[in-house]
C-alpha cells in the first residue's frame, strides 16, 4: 500500500502521511467488500451481507482479519486495534508510550 501511495504523491516518510490511519482503514475496507463481492460472485446486498459475514484470514493493512464480521458483530476493528498517538515537533504522528 505505501508503494502505491509513493508512486503516485512521491517519497515521503511514513509519518508524514497526513490520514494515514484513514488511509489504512479505507484501504482495508475495500479489501473486504471486494473479497466479499467475489465471494458471492454478485454485489446484491443481502448476498454481499452474507459473504461479509462469512469471511476468514483476509489480510489487511491495519491486521489481519480471522472473521472481520458476524452476524452479530459488524464492526471488523476492537478497541484493541487501536492506540493513541501525539504530533511530534515536525508534525508527524508519534505513538504515546
Amino acid at each position: 500500500m505505501l508503494r502505491s501511495y509513493h508512486a503516485k504523491f512521491g517519497e515521503v516518510a511514513p509519518s508524514a502521511i497526513k490520514g494515514a490511519t484513514g488511509l489504512a482503514h479505507a484501504y482495508d475496507l475495500t479489501h473486504l467488500i471486494a473479497a466479499a463481492a467475489e465471494k458471492a460472485a454478485t454485489i446484491k446486498v443481502d448476498k454481499l451481507r452474507e459473504a461479509l459475514e462469512s469471511l476468514t484470514d483476509v489480510e489487511g493493512a491495519v491486521k489481519t482479519y480471522a472473521s472481520p464480521f458476524t452476524k452479530d458483530r459488524h464492526d471488523a476493528l476492537w478497541s484493541e486495534d487501536y492506540f493513541m498517538t501525539v504530533f511530534d515537533e515536525q508534525g508527524h504522528l508519534k505513538t504515546m508510550d
